[in-house]
């Protein structure tokens, strides 16, 4: 099976083909390099090579992006979170072809991760509503309240 056999709905390569992803998808300052399909040693497609400052200046995109996404009410990040999920299940045969390829693994594999993954964002789009911290109890007359709170952008 060659590349353009793969179907294309939500991997299609026009436009990330050899990039990397930084408010939008960006010509990494690495170059790009060849992801190899392990079973035949083809070229799959071409993937960006992020360099330190490639990471540097995504992670300063991440951290204005967050700070918008913060302001966003829970409804809505619910939604696009279930969406993400959702987005999974229907790709699913997409990604395990490419999971299969890219990695060598065999079909349940895939199927495992794409389930994962998808119940990894409705989980996550869960977390959404939950109230903003956690009484805990205290042998003193005083209100404990635990509190989490991002701490920013990891890579």
């Amino acid at each position: 099976m060659a590349v353009a056999d793969i179907p294309s709905g939500l991997l299609g390569t026009s436009g990330w083909s050899g990039k990397i992803f930084s408010s939008g998808w960006n010509s990494g300052s690495g170059g790009d390099y060849g992801a190899i399909e392990p079973a035949t040693g083809q070229e799959l497609g071409r993937v960006g090579l992020a360099t330190p400052g490639d990471v540097a200046m995504a992670s300063e995109a991440a951290t204005r992006a967050q700070r918008d996404w913060a302001k966003t009410g829970y409804q809505e990040r619910a939604a696009i979170i279930r969406k993400a999920g959702d987005l999974w299940k229907a790709h699913a045969d997409e990604v395990h072809t490419w999971i299969m390829r890219e990695t060598g693994a065999i079909l349940p594999k895939g199927q495992l991760e794409t389930w994962f993954a998808a119940s990894a964002c409705y989980d996550a789009a869960s977390l959404t509503s939950l109230p903003y911290g956690e009484l805990l109890q205290t042998r003193d007359p005083v209100l404990s309240m635990a509190r989490r709170l991002p701490l920013g952008v990891a890579a």
